[in-house]
């Protein structure tokens, strides 16, 4: 044998071994994938951690964009407006409504009809 056959002979048996390897460490892999699967009751605990997590940035994220506090403004102005030609019952319903309202923002976003319109509330 010659060193080209030496090489070619290297050569396959590379070719054969190198996807035994990545086979073999697929099987790895997959076999502590499922043993963790198993380990775990089937439950996907880093979901469980993250998940809420996730979903109180994104509510945070929310409750400071400008339509939300737009939106919080107007509809506080509005319940004020119907709060002033209501009497009686309904009328404490609405104010103790506004108040709500007003509760889920932050004040100093709240603008000043709407801040006049909390502390009327308050005062009723």
């Amino acid at each position: 044998m010659t060193y080209r056959d030496d090489l070619r002979a290297v050569e396959k048996e590379a070719w054969w071994s190198i996807p035994r390897v990545l086979l073999a460490l697929l099987a790895v892999v997959v076999a502590l994938t499922v043993v963790n699967f198993i380990g775990t009751g089937g439950d996907l605990a880093i979901y469980r951690f993250w998940a809420p997590k996730m979903a109180n940035a994104q509510n945070q994220v929310f409750h400071h964009t400008q339509a939300f506090v737009d939106g919080k403004n107007t509809y506080i102005v509005r319940l004020c407006n119907e709060a002033t030609q209501a009497e009686g019952a309904q009328k404490a319903a609405l104010n103790s409504e506004i108040l709500q309202e007003a509760s889920t923002i932050d004040p100093t976003e709240l603008n000043p009809a709407a801040q006049a319109c909390v502390s009327q509330a308050k005062g009723f």
